[in-house]
């Protein structure tokens, strides 16, 4: 009789079908090799915008960073080109981005009935990076950002129980009115020649106004400095608004007109 081979093939077929399962799986396993691989390019997927996002706000923050710096510099450039203490002096500012210009700004005194005494076109420096301002006007700097406008420093207005002092820097600016780097390094030099002169007002109630595009940070300052009330108005009907304080009583005015001759020059 031929041998029987049925044990020996349903082994065979039994070890070549746990060998197929092996090879080739099937069900859940397969299942659960293609959930990992998606997990894996998920994975990879978050991993690559997260790194975008943390470089991308690195790096506004380096530039944030770089603006606060070029802000902070231009403030103290500003602060020298005003100083009447230096008769002849020359300040160069260096810049990478931004603008500098000269803009029309008056600063008036007007009598309890709103004539006005005395009146100085100051002009006022102007320095614009992104969404930083600087404002360099009646001996004050004001900085500006998005959301807020301040004023670092002391301006040059200070008031006693019987006398009212006002510093007022006038510019008189030959050579560039306005200047912009447009992405190129520039040197700007501001050559300048002071002089002052005094004047002395007999004692009366008088107002100061000061023509302003941030009234809210000058409101504030005067009633630091003792101001009564403040108002808002456009004087001369040029689109400014003047911040108007005025103080109780009646006080002798002393106004120093510091004359500052500016001449604007860029090289780079």
């Amino acid at each position: 009789m031929p041998p029987d081979r049925s044990s020996d093939s349903s082994g065979t077929d039994s070890i070549g079908g746990c060998l197929r399962d092996s090879l080739h799986p099937s069900g859940q396993s397969a299942i659960r090799g293609q959930s990992s691989i998606i997990g894996v390019a998920l994975l990879l997927g978050i991993t690559v915008v997260a790194i975008s996002a943390l470089t991308a706000s690195t790096g506004a923050l380096v530039a944030d960073g770089v603006a606060a710096a070029d802000t902070t510099r231009v403030s103290t450039d500003l602060n020298q080109v005003f100083d009447p203490r230096n008769n002849r002096h020359t300040t160069e500012m260096r810049l990478s981005r931004g603008t500098v210009s000269v803009r029309n700004r008056s600063i008036r005194l007007l009598t309890d009935g709103d004539d006005v005494v005395w009146s100085g076109h100051a002009g006022a420096l102007v320095y614009q990076s992104g969404s930083r301002t600087l404002t360099a006007f009646a001996g004050a700097i004001i900085r500006q950002d998005r959301q807020t406008a301040t004023m670092p420093g002391e301006s040059r207005i200070s008031v006693s129980p019987d006398a009212l002092y006002l510093g007022v820097p006038v510019l008189n600016v030959s050579g560039a009115d306005a200047v912009s780097t447009r992405g190129h390094r520039l040197v700007i030099s501001f050559q300048t020649a002071a002089r002052s002169n005094r004047i002395v007002l007999p004692a009366a109630a008088y107002k100061i106004a000061i023509e302003t595009t941030t009234p809210g940070i000058w409101e504030q300052h005067l009633r630091e400095r003792g101001a009564e009330t403040t108002t808002q108005r456009d004087i001369d009907n040029d689109g400014l608004i003047s911040v108007i304080a005025t103080f109780d009583g009646t006080r002798r005015t002393h106004i120093v007109v510091h004359d500052i001759q500016v001449n604007v020059a860029v090289g780079q």
